[in-house]
């Protein structure tokens, strides 16, 4: 059986949340998330120096826009209680779309 980790222990492991302080996404542009057929994508708007497409999923298209207009914590709380999921569950999903997006260049810091 797998040890599941409270809450507080599994924020903790998360190298992009500091406690309890509110913590946001740095983009590299302005940009605006577009549904392309079955996928969606973010296209970059205005001057700026990324000259790319991003192809999302539908789960990712939801965090990533919630983002726009809000915290980290935040846009995964709403992101949980959208697909109704665990706390847990919802930290590793939007991990994973943050780790995606930092490494590929679009995110530039989380602050």
């Amino acid at each position: 059986m797998v040890e599941r980790k409270p809450v507080d222990d599994l924020r903790e492991t998360f190298q992009h949340f500091k406690g309890n302080e509110k913590n946001y996404a740095k983009f590299i542009c302005k940009f605006v998330v577009k549904q392309i057929g079955k996928y969606a994508a973010i296209l970059p708007i205005g001057e700026n120096d990324y000259n790319g497409i991003i192809t999302l999923n539908s789960t990712a298209a939801l965090f990533v826009t919630k983002l726009l207009n809000h915290s980290i914590e935040d846009s995964i709380a709403l992101y949980r209680d959208y697909y109704h999921l665990s706390t847990e569950q919802a930290y590793r999903d939007c991990n994973h779309i943050l780790d995606a997006l930092t490494h590929g260049g679009f995110i530039l810091e989380l602050y």
